[in-house]
């Protein structure tokens, strides 16, 4: 659970948050967002899906979907360690 261990009481805020977006060009946005769900671990991630490829970003690990010349392929490209760092700046604007 987030934040400090509460005796008694009841939070009165929201915990979760969705949304969809459609825009003009047919492209869509889907964020969800929860500060204080009871998960196993806290995890953040970054999904974006085309029409031709797709990213996925998680823990540190990033993978490519696409296909080529009719086959589908699941890419993980090799990341130097200093390369890595980039999830802690993205969660430095609070989209965890």
């Amino acid at each position: 659970m987030f934040g400090d261990k509460q005796e008694a009481g009841t939070f009165d805020v929201e915990d979760l948050a969705t949304g969809f977006i459609r825009f003009g060009n047919g492209a869509t946005l889907q964020i969800e967002f929860s500060w204080a769900s009871n998960i196993e671990e806290e995890a953040s991630s970054l999904e974006l899906r085309g029409s031709k490829a797709g990213v996925s970003f998680k823990h540190e690990d990033l993978k490519l979907f696409t296909e080529i010349e009719g086959t589908l392929c699941d890419i993980r490209p090799r990341l130097a360690k200093e390369n890595r760092k980039l999830w802690p700046t993205v969660n430095t604007l609070n989209i965890s």
